[in-house]
């Protein structure tokens, strides 16, 4: 998994892929299995660094094809208050590395 770095007062999560964490290989399963691994990825960095979900302020979430928006999102979404997401940019790309089909990070604000 990759790491944060801290920016400002806040953390940026550096993108995030579908890796599991044992093996460090990238699961090769359906969207929503990579999806999930992506998020469970990113709670398990956010905890390492004291925080969670809660203090995200906004996301990048990487596509290798933008048909998988609908599942990526109702999976994402159900990470956060469903009154307070954060903001968000979902970009379909070309490829990313390891052949994923999806990659998150986040900016997250550690201040009071």
């Amino acid at each position: 998994m990759f790491g944060i770095s801290v920016v400002y007062g806040g953390e940026d999560v550096n993108g995030q892929l579908a890796e599991d964490p044992n093996t460090g290989e990238i699961i090769k399963g359906s969207i929503e299995e990579q999806t999930r691994q992506v998020m469970e990825n990113l709670r398990l960095v956010l905890e390492h660094a004291g925080t969670n979900f809660d203090r995200v302020v906004m996301s990048r979430i990487f596509l290798s094809d933008f048909r998988y928006y609908q599942s990526v999102n109702s999976i994402y979404a159900s990470y956060f208050d469903s009154k307070r997401l954060p903001s968000r940019t979902t970009v379909g790309v070309l490829g990313l590395a390891n052949f994923g089909d999806i990659e998150i990070d986040l900016i997250v604000y550690c201040g009071d």
